[in-house]
Formats: C-alpha cells, sequence, structure tokens
C-alpha cells in the first residue's frame, strides 16, 4: 500500500549545542522533517521517545536526509524509544525523516547532544586483512601501484559495499571501507554497534574494518 506523505519543513534549523529537545505531534500527518544545524567536526548523539503510540499497528521509522549523500535509516521498529548518532561533512544541510503512517497522532520528544569528534593522528595499519579481496588488492597494488586501487575502487562503486565474502559454513566477512583519510576512521555502529577504528591498507588509501558474521 502507497501513503501520500505530507512533508513538513522547520521554519529555522534545530540546533544542536548543549542538551536541546523538541516536543511536539504529528497532528494527523504521516511524516514530518525536522532541520538539524550540524557543525563541522562534530557529531551528534541523539535520542526520540514517543507517546500515544499503538504498536498494534506498525511501527514509526526515522531517517536522516542530507543534500550531499543518501538518505541513512536510523531505525525502523516498534519500540517506543531510540537512541541514533549523526555525523555529516561541513555545508551538508540535513534533517531528520519522522514517519509513522500508521500512527499519524503520535507525539515525540527529540533530544539532541553536539559533541565534539576528536581524533588522535595515529596511523593504524594493518598488512594482514582478513577479507580475501583486499589480500588480493595488496598484491596488485605491490604490482601496479595505484591502478590496482583505482580498479578495486571502481569495482566498489559497481557492487556496493560493505564487502560480503564466504568465510565458512553459517558465516561471512562483512568489510566496511573507507577512502582516503589522512589519520584515522572510525564506524559509528555496525555489528559491533561501538565506535570501531578502521585499519589501513599500507601503501593505499583503503581504510577497512571486516566483522565475522
Amino acid at each position: 500500500m502507497k501513503y501520500l506523505l505530507a512533508l513538513v519543513l522547520s521554519a529555522a534549523p534545530f540546533t544542536a549545542t548543549a542538551d536541546t529537545v523538541r516536543q511536539a505531534c504529528l497532528k494527523g500527518r504521516a511524516e514530518t522533517r525536522i532541520a538539524i544545524d550540524l557543525t563541522k567536526g562534530r557529531y551528534i548523539e541523539g535520542n526520540i521517545e514517543f507517546s500515544r503510540l499503538d504498536l498494534s499497528r506498525g511501527g514509526v521509522s526515522l531517517s536522516a536526509v542530507s543534500d550531499t549523500v543518501p538518505e541513512r535509516k536510523l531505525f525502523a521498529d516498534q519500540t517506543n524509544r531510540q537512541d541514533f548518532l549523526l555525523w555529516y561533512p561541513q555545508g551538508s544541510r540535513v534533517w531528520l525523516k519522522l514517519s509513522a503512517p500508521d500512527n499519524r497522532h503520535m507525539c515525540y520528544r527529540l533530544t539532541l547532544k553536539q559533541s565534539a569528534a576528536h581524533y588522535d593522528k595515529t596511523v593504524r595499519e594493518n598488512a594482514a586483512p582478513q577479507s580475501p579481496r583486499l589480500q588480493q588488492l595488496q598484491r596488485e597494488i605491490a604490482r601496479q601501484g595505484n591502478r590496482a586501487e583505482e580498479r578495486f575502487w571502481a569495482e566498489i562503486r559497481r557492487q556496493g559495499a560493505p564487502l560480503v565474502e564466504k568465510a565458512d559454513s553459517g558465516h561471512s566477512l562483512l568489510t566496511f571501507l573507507y577512502r582516503g583519510a589522512v589519520h584515522n576512521v572510525r564506524l559509528l555502529g555496525g555489528p559491533s554497534n561501538d565506535h570501531e577504528w578502521l585499519e589501513k591498507l599500507p601503501g593505499s588509501g583503503v581504510w577497512y574494518k571486516t566483522f565475522k558474521v
């Protein structure tokens, strides 16, 4: 079934400095958007709680929408309280999109806290990746240099990421990738639901973190 969603843009961005709180209700709408003002070099710790929520009639979803990167689903389930994390580069306009087609009179309380995103200038190189594809890339870079890496990123653009590779019976290797950072890269969330450090493939601009799932 398709729903005609009414989009509501707040008049001014919701700026997260210390703890910032917004309370509102959907008032019969299936969807609303809340503009967020993010500062470069910081990330948002968010929490949203719902009232007047009928869990028997379907869930509620919250997404982060930006004018520079694809839409990111923060959650889609039937609990009445959720925590989430956000970070975007400088110049991004960001909205939170709250959808509740079966709970159009739901009210919510949104709390945002903006924190510094520090880095420690450590380059975590690892010459022994678990991923067979990265092991192959390492050999190709040793022979062909940057050309091998460019072919690798073209391959990733075609097939998407994270990499999914067979590990053993019942398990796979899930490898998250990032390109070209100077110091370090961290993964917010992911299978461990932690702030995982990515490692750098020596002699390349390939950062990666592999999980066995």
